[in-house]
């Protein structure tokens, strides 16, 4: 939450509603726009059912219908359950022992956190560590600007 709050500061009051009125793009894809690109060849993950952090606190029932489910949705709606999870957040602090054993549990090849590092050789599948980093609201827009010529035809 820390980072989704440092996030939001960087905008002026009123301009994330101003964006989203303009910009359908942020809103979430439809089942049908999953469909489209999943069928176009692009790998569609799982990061649970509800954005829900994988934290010890959250207990096993709750894990497990967050990674199950979320699953069996991709599931049902695409013919073809996701081999990859996103934790939620991705920090240190969002995932845990636990969820890395459900997620084995569940049939996912691996689980992708938000930690900054280089995957290696003995990496635990269930924590993979990522390069990409958007350190500031400037390169946030320079990115979301870029995808959005990139994919304009979407």
């Amino acid at each position: 939450q820390p980072i989704l709050d440092e996030f939001f500061l960087q905008f002026g009051t009123g301009e994330i509603d101003e964006i989203r009125s303009r910009s359908s793009y942020y809103n979430s894809l439809s089942w049908d726009e999953v469909r489209f690109l999943h069928s176009n060849g692009v790998d569609v993950g799982s990061h649970t059912r509800t954005h829900a952090y994988m934290r010890p606190e959250l207990g096993l029932k709750r894990m497990q219908e967050e990674i199950f489910g979320s699953r069996e949705k991709i599931r049902e709606e695409l013919g073809k359950a996701p081999d990859h999870f996103c934790y939620p957040n991705g920090t240190r602090d969002d995932f845990c022992e636990l969820s890395g054993r459900l997620l084995r549990e569940a049939g996912y090849r691996c689980g992708l956190t938000t930690v900054l590092g280089t995957v290696q050789n003995s990496a635990d599948p269930f924590e993979l560590r990522r390069q990409i980093h958007i350190s500031s609201m400037a390169r946030f827009r320079t990115v979301v600007a870029a995808g959005k010529q990139h994919y304009r035809n979407f």
